[in-house]
């Protein structure tokens, strides 16, 4: 529960934030939703190692799935509503990542700790 609601605390105040920077015009607000955006799009690449996504699946989910992918499409269409296409195209690859690092886990093949268990019993 206590995750849901630090979940829930982060991803309002860059909502804010967004809102701020886009919809208001506030220059400051925008340069922080930016920074944070990329921030966000590029530790989502680590998503690529199969260690990151195991320890993610073991954790598990914040929020249940479409609460975070209801929050990700409003974010990707004030992206593109104001311009941001580049930052949209972005956090729709971090959004894929993360989604499919819960969901498609088991579709991936053995994770690195599983196939160095299974070169071991090979040898």
């Amino acid at each position: 529960m206590m995750r849901a609601v630090k979940w829930g605390i982060v991803h309002a105040l860059f909502m804010a934030v967004l809102v701020a920077g886009m919809v208001f015009d506030v220059k400051g607000a925008a340069n922080v939703a930016l920074w944070v955006a990329w921030l966000n799009i590029f530790l989502g690449l680590f998503l690529l190692c199969d260690d990151v996504c195991e320890r993610l699946r073991a954790r598990g989910r914040s929020v249940p799935a479409p609460v975070a992918v209801g929050c990700d499409i409003v974010v990707v269409v004030l992206m593109v509503w104001h311009g941001w296409m580049v930052t949209a195209a972005g956090w729709t690859l971090h959004s894929f990542l993360e989604y499919s690092a819960f969901d498609l886990g088991s579709s991936r093949g053995p994770g690195r700790a599983q196939r160095n268990t299974q070169q071991e019993g090979g040898k």
